[in-house]
C-alpha cells in the first residue's frame, strides 16, 4: 500500500512538473526583466524560474478574474488623457514623447464610435518587424514602455487612449533586440519589460515619430 501511494504521488508530481514546464515555455520570457513602480521608477532584476512560474500563475489567475482589473483610485497616473491628442482614423499623438500611436493593436481596426474591433493578432518578432511601412514601425523598448500606467493592471495602460486590449494577449513586441535569439517586449498585465525568445507569438502596436 505504501509503495502504491508513493507511485501515485510520483505520478502527480510528474504531471505538475510537466504542466509547469509547458506554461513556462508557452507564456513566459526568461532573462533580464524590468519592472515599473507606482511612481514610474525603473527596477531591473534577474528573473528566476521560480519567480517566473509564480508570475505565470498570477497572470493566468488574474486573466480569469477580470474584477482584478482597474486603476488605483486616488493615485496620480503617469499616462493621463491630457498627455494625448486624439487624431482621426484611430491614431493618437503623445505630446510627451512626440510619437503618434495606432490606438488599435495589429489585427484590429478602428471604427467610429465603437473603437477597436476585431481580434488582436499575435506573431513572431521577425514578422512584427516586417510590418514597418510608410513611417509606421515597431516601437523601441523605451517607447513602448512609455505607455505603461503603473497604477493600473490588467491592463497597465490608459484604456481610454488605447481601447480594445485583450487580457490573454498583453505581451507586446518592441524592436529592441536582446541577447542571443531574443527581443524585448512589454507585458501590459502588470507593466513589465522583459526579454523573450523571438519566435514566441506576441501582440503588436505600431508607432511613428511626430504628428
Amino acid at each position: 500500500m505504501a509503495r502504491l501511494r508513493a507511485r501515485r504521488a510520483l505520478r502527480r508530481w510528474a504531471l505538475v512538473a510537466s504542466v509547469s514546464d509547458t506554461l513556462r515555455m508557452k507564456h513566459m520570457c526568461w532573462g533580464r526583466k524590468q519592472a515599473f513602480g507606482p511612481n514610474g521608477s525603473n527596477l531591473t532584476v534577474r528573473a528566476r524560474h521560480a519567480l517566473g512560474y509564480a508570475l505565470v500563475v498570477a497572470g493566468a489567475w488574474s486573466m480569469v478574474n477580470p474584477a482584478w482589473a482597474g486603476c488605483a483610485s486616488g493615485q496620480p497616473t503617469r499616462t493621463p488623457m491630457t498627455r494625448y491628442i486624439i487624431v482621426k482614423d484611430g491614431k493618437i499623438y503623445d505630446k510627451k514623447t512626440d510619437l503618434t500611436w495606432r490606438r488599435c493593436s495589429v489585427g484590429q481596426k478602428w471604427e467610429e464610435p465603437r473603437g477597436c474591433v476585431g481580434a488582436i493578432s499575435q506573431m513572431a518578432w521577425s514578422e512584427a518587424l516586417s510590418l514597418a511601412s510608410n513611417g509606421w514601425r515597431l516601437p523601441t523598448k523605451d517607447e513602448l514602455a512609455s505607455l505603461i500606467s503603473p497604477t493600473c493592471k490588467n491592463p497597465a495602460i490608459n484604456e481610454k487612449a488605447f481601447p480594445g486590449m485583450e487580457l490573454n494577449k498583453l505581451w507586446y513586441w518592441s524592436s529592441t533586440k536582446s541577447d542571443g535569439d531574443a527581443a524585448w517586449n512589454v507585458g501590459f498585465w502588470r507593466g513589465t519589460v522583459q526579454a523573450c525568445y523571438s519566435w514566441f507569438a506576441n501582440a503588436v502596436r505600431l508607432v511613428r515619430r511626430g504628428t
